[in-house]
């Protein structure tokens, strides 16, 4: 054989050469011989031969039976003659009808052509038992059919069909029959070429495929109801008919086009002639393929026949030609497959049965045919395919077909998901998709029912299935994603997206709602059927239902599923809704023409009756009054329906209770009804006849009114007859059932006459749709949510159901792709309960339980499937990476210390075993993770930089969550630096990362190992700190822009660790790293600063003093930092670590060393001083240095005033007059400002007076510095001197030792060659305010303020009037406005003393007075130019005391009297003064002596003078 057009068919020649012509009849004359019979063929082939070799001769083609050699050749074709001359002659012949040669065409049944006799002929022939003559009619009848010269068609095509069919049947040899099975093959091949070819076929006129799906469901479903098959067949057939009718089709056409008529036209549309020969061929194979022949037949040819036609079927169904031929030969072609799939469903050939699965999984995979066979479909598939996969011992054969079936369209993607579309999405089909997944899942978990090799086989089938689905909804989704995202969702990182499209496709999404709703409605029906009022009120808040009464009826009314006796306890319910809902649900039934007790069966017959009274009344009620409704004039009233319809329920109950004693009679039954007063408008009511009444009675008795929806015996004994038919054994296969594993009877649970008519309905409501295809890639949702809720079984069974190694491999790929399609549809629950179970089967999770009783072999695929999906796919791992983390630490942990005890114990129990029985061996799993397994981990982390941000960040974060677990509750010594080693390596990885990326990752990072950092123990705590330092060494190699902060935020975790932890050895840890990193990076150090001065100044608290010395030697450094001077915000923090150290330091040497510090920083900065603001920092340090020491007791305040007095004292300094006035209110503040805290505390303070003394006057001497302005220094120190004077809290000596300061400051005045007046105004003004605060305290404490002491304020007025004096005395002769103030000053303080002697503490008083009057007589004796002063002062004084002197107070009345000796004043003057120091004669001695000397120095001798005139 060879191809001609590519198709192996029998060999053909396009042309004879002459010589072939003449060799042909040789032999025909050869093989006639010197036989008698044939030796008029022999004669005949004589003439032939001489009248060919004649010159000239030109073979005329030959196109009628009068030819010569055709005649020959017929003749030579008689049954009657011998195999070696038939032989002969059919060769010949099909050589000249493959030449071309011999041409025609067949007619019709009224005409017989030449074609016809030919054929005919040929077909005789057949008989024959020879080989050769049958291999010779077989090449001439697959020519002849194949021929586009000589064309058969209608009957002769099909005879020359039905011999070479017989042939390929009831030949004796075995090639005879393969040649006659390829021929078949060939010619089908070759016909369909052609009608999918002709111009009708390639226009699809009329009729596409979603039309005229309109198969009579009524019908069938009424044959179904009287299980009569043959009806069935009837209808179909019927059918078949009416589409073929040509007459029929011509005369439609005639008929003016209505709308009535239109439709009807177009589905009786003729086919083509080459498509109308097609389809005889393919009816005679369906008729041959669905003749029942039963299992006992000994008729081999029959049974061979059916099978070769059905492998005929399942070889036309491969076609592509498919695709091209009509809409109206497929909607034909449906209807002959329907009738003989449903014929052979309860064949009990096992070859038939394998095949036709075969050839409904053909019809299937043909998108045509099967949106033409929706419907069908629909029911064909549970029926012939599913149902093996759900029962629980199915035959092997029938499984393992059933099998390959969905192995071989469940690698189809498109088919799937429109599968699911137009079943699972359709709210009354059946749903295909979830059965298959289903059934599929139970074969793969199921316990074995047969030998161990056909089951593995079984579960290998059904695993591959279920892989193939799952790798076919992944190939789909992408390619629709594709699709809809051209560019893709994320194309720079060339990665995975978890992404769902957002299409515009309404109709995709009304699927999705649809099976949304469907699967709501599926929940409320369940809901229902367990507690009918809140199921109802639960299916209207869903919004299934709409919350009014007539959608609740009709949810009662259309549903099914709905449990009788729940339907019964809610229409029998007394609230107002129910009630309603039941009288709505009445009105849907048409009782009219039906008997009473006949609409009373129909009516019961759909729930099940309740059993109080009151709800069988109101039910009764309702159905009298409805059944009046339908049948006017049967009942006078409705009351006499009720009455009636009462008697027949107690009629029912007594005829049918096997418990009743005595049954109720037919004239009791009459009487009851007759008998019952009925009144209507005041007349008695009729009675009903009896004879309607004895009808009715006879009718119950013979037949019950079922009223029990639950009885499983009642409902089987309904159902038996009609069960047993063999059309209902066939549609009840395709009924869903529960089963449960493990249960020997599910198999033949029978599905009740309600469930066949459901499903014919289901397939009438979907016939009247159009088959969808699957467009909107959101349907991969909910179709990979059907697989995960059924393949989780099969995950979760592994414990329990052994599998075989390739099983088991084949469960890990679906596992993946399954992890591959809920990330890619963002199913991140389901995709985390998947990578949950994928890294629980490789042994290493927490429930270790069933993994570890696992081959080796088994969890090493487990890990590598995990480890392959996490490589390829990270980005769709989303947020499982925890279960991951888990399982890679326990891996490496276990390649690490695999050979331990506790480490086999815990992670391989196989090895284990070995080890505790002592048997020798070797741990596979141990060798593959120490090699392999390791190599694996690692190329997962450091292919970490090729995963997209997002995943990097999730990543990461998921590591530090699993370390924090193994840090908080390690299961084996050393498994918590597993992670944290990984860790610090994946950061490497990703070093190069976006800023916006790696920002995230370092938060995340940072943050852990900050935790680790913190541990108790030391190890992995300094792995952490070190980990931390690498990190931040290659951050700090890249070069910070002056606006960010990067380095700050890398080493932010040194101070979380410092803060947090409070273990010394840390301490010293991290320090010496910060250490590094400045020593190391210090040119690039910008925001790091911040950080690292943070952790120096926690680091001075510390007691350690290796800490304190690497944090000062940080402070060294830094102190020489240009970034750190020349920015105010790291500066104020460098100035906080030194006053930290001040405060909380805990030795003093490095309290010292840290001012020493400060002063070598100020000889860096010292020659800038005049231009730039350091210098004032630095003195602003040294003041904040002393004061914080002095506050916290610190001996080593002292090194800091003296290096502050020193800076301040130093020529050089020339700033500004306001940075003067800054500098010396800080040192001000700082040194001498704490006047205001309790005296108690200041006491406290034992060094406090000490400093006061000790550098209080070094505040004065600047005073006298040239560099300083008077005008800055001058009143800040008096400030200064007048706060701490007055201040309450001022020890009294210390008081007495500011006061006396006051002429050290004009001594500093008066150094000064600058005109100063205004310093010393402030001077007397400063004097002169501390006298009167002396004062006002003086008065204050008298009423009782507790801050003050009169006495020693008394004391301190005393203090200050000398030093009043002391400045008078360095003044000399000079600024005598400035004496005079001062005097003035003293004069109002001895007043003072004098008014307020009177009282407590007159004594103290009088001496302050006493010595006060002294020391002004004293300072304006002395003032040559203060004679008139003098002269009051003195007289105010005499006349003060006019009265007798106290012995305190005599020295002051003996001094003015003595200090009037030698004033210059007149005579009335003097006469006046001699007026009051008369009164003083009889006082204390002193004032006499005073008087005396007065009377001879100054009034004698004037006397005198007169007298010796």
């Amino acid at each position: 054989m060879e191809a001609n057009g590519g198709d192996p068919e029998i060999e053909t020649e396009a042309s004879m050469p002459p010589v072939h012509l003449t060799k042909g009849i040789e032999e025909i004359q050869k093989a006639c011989g010197w036989r008698l019979d044939v030796r008029d063929i022999g004669r005949q082939c004589g003439l032939l031969l001489k009248k060919m070799k004649q010159p000239g001769y030109a073979f005329e083609v030959i196109n009628s039976e009068d030819s010569m050699t055709l005649s020959l050749v017929l003749e030579a074709l008689s049954q009657s003659h011998p195999p070696r001359l038939i032989e002969p002659a059919l060769s010949y012949l099909h050589r000249l009808i493959a030449a071309g040669l011999v041409v025609g065409e067949s007619g019709d049944k009224s005409e017989r052509r030449m074609v016809d006799t030919v054929v005919g002929k040929i077909c005789d022939c057949g008989a024959s038992s020879a080989e050769p003559v049958q291999l010779a009619v077989l090449k001439a009848l697959l020519t002849i059919c194949t021929s586009e010269t000589f064309i058969v068609k209608g009957e002769v095509l099909l005879q020359a069909f039905r011999m070479i069919f017989n042939l390929a049947v009831g030949s004796n040899y075995e090639a005879i029959r393969s040649c006659a099975t390829a021929s078949l093959q060939q010619l089908l091949s070759v016909w369909f070429r052609k009608a999918a070819a002709s111009d009708y076929s390639s226009s699809q006129q009329h009729n596409p495929e979603g039309e005229g799906n309109d198969l009579d469901v009524a019908n069938i479903a009424n044959l179904a109801e009287k299980a009569d098959i043959n009806g069935l067949e009837k209808v179909l057939a019927r059918r078949l008919s009416e589409n073929l009718s040509q007459r029929e089709g011509e005369a439609m056409q005639s008929v003016p086009a209505t709308p009535s008529t239109k439709k009807k036209r177009e589905s009786v549309h003729p086919l083509s002639g080459l498509e109308v020969d097609l389809f005889v061929l393919l009816r005679s194979l369906c008729r041959l393929g669905a003749r029942t022949i039963s299992s006992a037949t000994s008729d081999n040819f029959i049974v061979e026949g059916k099978l070769l036609a059905l492998g005929l079927i399942k070889h036309v169904l491969q076609f592509q030609a498919w695709e091209s031929v009509s809409g109206r030969f497929i909607q034909r072609s449906r209807n002959l497959l329907c009738v003989m799939l449903i014929r052979n469903a309860n064949c009990s050939i096992e070859a038939a049965a394998v095949k036709q699965i075969e050839i409904l999984s053909k019809v299937i995979l043909q998108p045509r045919i099967l949106a033409a066979m929706k419907p069908e479909a629909g029911a064909f598939m549970p029926l012939f395919i599913i149902r093996h996969l759900e029962v629980f011992s199915p035959e092997p054969h029938l499984l393992r077909a059933a099998c390959g079936a969905l192995c071989l369209f469940c690698s189809k993607e498109q088919l799937l998901a429109d599968l699911f579309v137009n079943y699972d999405c359709e709210m009354n089909a059946t749903n295909v998709f979830d059965r298959i997944v289903k059934g599929l899942c139970y074969v793969i978990i199921s316990k074995p029912t047969y030998d161990a090799a056909t089951d593995s086989k079984m579960k290998i089938l059904a695993c591959k299935a279920l892989y193939q689905t799952m790798t076919a909804l992944h190939r789909w989704f992408t390619s629709h994603q594709e699709k809809n995202d051209p560019a893709g969702r994320d194309g720079s990182e060339g990665q995975d997206t978890a992404v769902v499209a957002q299409e515009p496709d309404s109709r995709g999404r009304d699927l999705l709602r649809l099976k949304n709703k469907k699967d709501s409605l599926s929940g409320g029906i369940d809901s229902f059927n367990c507690h009918p009022i809140k199921g109802m009120k639960s299916l209207i808040r869903s919004g299934v239902l709409e919350d009014s009464v007539e959608a609740q009826a009709q949810f009662l009314y259309n549903t099914k599923g709905l449990s009788k006796e729940s339907k019964g306890e809610f229409l029998g319910h007394h609230e107002e809704n129910q009630v309603s809902v039941m009288h709505k649900y009445a009105d849907f039934f048409d009782f009219a023409g039906l008997d009473f007790d006949e609409a009373m069966r129909v009516y019961l017959d759909t729930f099940r009756l309740p059993g109080e009274a009151q709800q069988i009344d109101r039910i009764m009620e309702k159905f009298a009054d409805r059944y009046c409704t339908c049948n006017q004039g049967t009942f006078s009233t409705a009351d006499q329906a009720y009455t009636l319809a009462y008697a027949i329920i107690m009629l029912n109950t007594d005829m049918h209770n096997p418990l009743a004693e005595h049954l109720m009679s037919k004239e009791a039954f009459v009487g009851m009804v007759n008998q019952c007063p009925v009144e209507a408008e005041g007349e008695d009511h009729p009675t009903l006849p009896e004879d309607f009444l004895e009808a009715i009675f006879d009718r119950i008795a013979s037949n019950e009114i079922k009223m029990t929806g639950g009885d499983a015996k009642g409902a089987e004994l309904q159902n038996k007859d009609a069960m047993t038919s063999p059309l209902m054994k066939v549609l009840k296969k395709a009924l869903p059932f529960q089963r449960v594993m493990g249960d020997s009877t599910a198999s033949q649970a029978l599905p009740s006459l309600d469930g066949i008519k459901d499903l014919i309905r289901k397939h009438q409501d979907s016939a009247e749709g159009v088959w969808n295809s699957a467009e909107n890639s959101e349907i991969a949702i909910l179709m990979c949510g059907t697989i995960c809720k059924h393949a989780m079984d099969v995950f979760d069974s592994l414990d329990k159901v052994r599998v075989s190694m390739d099983s088991f491999k084949l469960i890990i790929q679906c596992i993946k792709e399954a992890i591959i399609v809920t990330g890619l549809t963002s199913q991140k629950e389901q995709c985390d309960k998947l990578v949950c179970k994928l890294s629980d089967l490789v042994g290493f999770g927490d429930a270790n339980t069933f993994p570890l009783t696992l081959p080796d072999s088994m969890r090493v695929e487990a890990f590598k499937s995990l480890v392959d999906i996490t490589l390829k796919h990270p980005n769709l791992v989303h947020g499982a990476w925890t279960h991951v983390f888990r399982c890679l630490s326990r891996a490496q942990y276990f390649a690490l210390h695999g050979s331990e005890v506790e480490v086999m114990r815990k992670f391989d129990r196989i090895a284990y075993d070995m080890a505790y029985n002592k048997r020798s061996g070797t741990s596979q799993l141990l060798i593959f993770f120490e090699a392999e397994g390791l190599q694996l981990i690692d190329q997962l982390f450091s292919g970490s930089g090729n995963m997209t941000g997002q995943t990097i960040v999730m990543f990461v974060s998921a590591m530090c969550a699993v370390s924090r677990e193994e840090l908080e509750e390690p299961i084996f010594a050393g498994l918590e630096l597993i992670l944290l080693q990984r860790l610090v390596e994946t950061v490497h990885h990703n070093l190069n990362r976006i800023r916006m990326v790696w920002s995230r990752l370092w938060a995340a990072t940072s943050t852990h190992l900050i935790g680790a950092g913190c541990e108790d123990s030391i190890e992995i705590a300094m792995y952490s700190i070190d980990a931390l330092r690498q990190i931040v060494f290659k951050l700090l190699e890249h070069q910070e822009l002056s606006n960010f902060k990067f380095q700050e935020e890398a080493l932010k975790p040194f101070v979380a660790i410092m803060r947090q932890c409070e273990l010394n050895q840390v301490h010293v840890f991290v320090i010496q790293c910060i250490l590094q990193v400045v020593s190391a990076h210090n040119a690039r150090l910008q925001s790091g600063w911040h950080s690292i001065l943070c952790c120096v100044k926690i680091a001075l608290r510390n007691e350690a003093v290796e800490v304190v010395d690497a944090a000062l030697h940080i402070l060294k450094q830094s102190w020489s930092e240009p970034q750190i001077v020349a920015s105010d915000h790291l500066f104020g923090e460098l100035k906080g670590c030194f006053l930290e150290l001040m405060a909380h330091g805990n030795h003093v040497e490095h309290q010292s060393k840290a001012i020493e510090i400060v002063k070598d920083g100020v000889a860096i900065i010292l020659d800038g001083l005049s231009e730039k603001d350091e210098g004032l920092e630095v003195i602003q340090l040294l003041c904040n240095m002393g004061r914080t020491a002095l506050d916290h007791g610190k001996s080593c305040y002292h090194v800091a005033y003296q290096a502050l007095f020193g800076l301040l004292a130093r020529p050089g300094l020339e700033y500004s007059n306001a940075l003067w006035e800054e500098i010396l209110e800080n040192v001000c503040e700082s040194s001498f400002g704490v006047t205001e805290l309790p005296g108690k505390e200041l006491e406290a303070r034992a060094g406090y007076a000490e400093h006061i003394r000790t550098y209080f006057p070094l505040l004065c001497k600047l005073v006298g510095h040239h560099h300083i302005p008077l005008h800055v220094s001058v009143p800040r120190v008096l400030d200064a001197a007048r706060r701490l004077v007055l201040g309450p809290a001022t020890p009294e000596e210390l008081r007495t030792f500011l006061i006396s300061q006051l002429p050290a400051v004009a001594s500093e005045l008066l150094s000064r060659d600058e005109g100063a007046a205004e310093e010393w105004s402030a001077l007397a003004g400063c004097a002169k305010a501390i006298a009167l605060g002396i004062r006002e305290a003086f008065e204050g404490a008298g009423g009782g303020d507790p801050g003050w002491d009169r006495a020693a304020l008394v004391r301190a007025m005393q203090a200050l009037q000398e030093a009043l004096c002391g400045v008078c005395r360095s003044l000399g002769g000079e600024l005598e406005g400035v004496q005079t103030s001062l005097l003035e000053v003293l004069e109002e303080s001895v007043a003072w003393a004098k008014g307020a002697s009177a009282g407590e503490n007159g004594e103290l008083l009088v001496s302050q007075e006493v010595s006060g009057g002294l020391l002004l007589i004293e300072m304006l004796s002395g003032s040559p130019g203060r004679q008139g002063h003098l002269l009051r002062v003195c007289s105010r004084i005499l006349k003060h005391f006019g009265g007798e002197v106290s012995a305190a107070l005599a020295p002051l009345v003996a001094a003015a009297v003595k200090a009037l000796i030698d004033v210059d004043c007149s005579d009335d003057e003097l006469a006046e003064i001699v007026t009051s120091v008369v009164p003083h004669m009889e006082d204390q001695l002193e004032v006499r002596q005073a008087i005396s000397e007065f009377l001879t120095k100054r009034i004698l001798p004037p006397l005198e003078r007169k007298v010796a005139k």
